[in-house]
């Protein structure tokens, strides 16, 4: 989290990516739904609009529905905004496309 808050988004990628594998193999269900929806948050500021709404929808599936769902759908309100969308327009609906 603290090197995709900063200016570090390479690294922050590189190490999701190995954490979420992590999490996997080990079959760390809340880790997993934590980190995908950071990576999302990731790809949102990226504009990665693809990526992002993969990531946050495995996020909002990897474990029962709490906090990491919460951080899914900021990640996909934060690529809303970013494409242009005014906040009224985000919706449960525009963010689940």
């Amino acid at each position: 989290r603290i090197h995709a808050a900063g200016d570090e988004w390479s690294r922050a990628q590189a190490e999701y990516h190995e954490a979420i594998a992590l999490a996997r193999e080990s079959g760390q269900l809340t880790d997993l739904a934590m980190l995908l929806a950071g990576l999302a948050a990731l790809e949102a500021r990226q504009g990665r609009e693809r990526e992002c709404r993969e990531h946050a929808a495995a996020a909002r599936l990897a474990a029962a529905p709490g906090m990491h769902d919460v951080w899914a759908l900021a990640a996909l309100g934060t690529l809303e905004l970013g494409l242009g969308n005014a906040p009224g327009r985000i919706t449960r609906k525009a963010c689940a496309r």
